[in-house]
């Protein structure tokens, strides 16, 4: 995706697409439900690019972890 658009005539900075990986487990007994849920688990650092060549690398934006807990009646 674009981050930057070029101007006097430099090329638009863009950030390359980079792999993700989700994780999701449920788990129901009788009317409870659980949930485990880890979203974005390489966190891989974040490469931009203004034309033919890499122009910086940042940090990753980091994991996310989430529990829920549900009952139905």
């Amino acid at each position: 995706r674009i981050v930057d658009v070029g101007v006097s005539g430099a090329p638009d900075n863009y950030e390359q697409p980079r792999p993700s990986l989700d994780f999701l487990y449920a788990q129901g007994f009788g009317g409870w439900k659980v949930k485990f849920k880890a979203k974005n688990l390489l966190d891989p650092d974040i490469e931009l690019s203004q034309g033919p060549e890499a122009t910086r690398y940042t940090e990753g934006i980091g994991r996310e972890y989430s529990i829920a807990v549900e009952y139905k009646f």
